[in-house]
């Protein structure tokens, strides 16, 4: 055989061998990409109230108590490690509040005054990392809010509702404030530019039209919430009586 085929012969063999090569360092990359990542899930929730019917996450506001968990998924050897007995360090605003073996879950009460959010971070320190895996969380605070329902047609007076009778249910909605019982607000309605003393304290009133010339009723709500200090949430509508 003479020396251009041998050289041909060993070229090919030379190619075959390296698309060999790369072929088999190419599945082992993409085994290695198909593995889990690693990572903290950190989640919270709060104690802010909000009707039976509301569908999304209660947003917390000041004095709401606000409960941050986490779960490492951290994957090693095959399987996702179980961190039960890991240890947990809990930060507020960079301040530590907490450590323990197995302290997946912290609550506090947002009574920072004049405060609008939190940053939670919280470091687990493992037996597979010599570094603290950490994650961090905003939690923004949400202004309380207060609508009036209109209780015989179940729903929320956006600045002006329309009556066809000579009386109107109406029924105070709050959101967000930080109690579960909406019943132990303190409740002040002004009807007619005349605060309604009697009406105090009351989350649902009747409103009677007896005038004869008088069709258009202002009606206002003030919802205050008395804890360490006083939240507070208001709005106003007009009722129409139609006759």
């Amino acid at each position: 055989m003479d020396k251009k085929k041998i050289f041909i012969l060993g070229f090919i063999l030379l190619s075959f061998l390296l698309v060999i090569f790369l072929i088999e360092k190419n599945v082992v990359l993409a085994q290695v990409n198909k593995l889990p990542q690693s990572f903290l899930y950190l989640t919270w929730e709060s104690n802010g109230i909000v009707p039976i019917d509301y569908q999304a996450k209660a947003l917390p506001a000041q004095l709401a108590i606000i409960k941050v968990s986490v779960q490492p998924l951290i994957y090693s050897k095959g399987a996702y490690l179980n961190s039960d007995n890991w240890n947990y360090r809990w930060y507020i605003d960079n301040d530590l509040i907490n450590e323990g073996v197995g302290l997946k879950e912290i609550r506090f009460t947002a009574d920072k005054f004049n405060g609008t959010s939190y940053v939670v971070k919280v470091k687990v320190l493992s037996p597979v990392s010599s570094t603290p895996f950490e994650k961090s969380i905003t939690i923004n605070l949400a202004n309380p809010l207060v609508f009036i329902k209109n209780s015989d047609t179940n729903s929320i007076i956006i600045n002006t509702g329309v009556v066809n009778s000579d009386v109107v249910k109406l029924e105070a909605v709050p959101f967000f404030f930080s109690s579960y019982d909406a019943n132990k607000f303190n409740y002040k309605w002004t009807i007619n530019n005349k605060r309604e003393i009697d009406f105090d304290n009351k989350k649902e009133i009747f409103v009677f039209n007896l005038e004869d010339n008088l069709e258009t009723f202002p009606v206002k709500l003030v919802v205050e919430d008395v804890g360490k200090f006083i939240v507070r949430a208001e709005t106003a509508i007009n009722i129409n009586f139609v006759k």
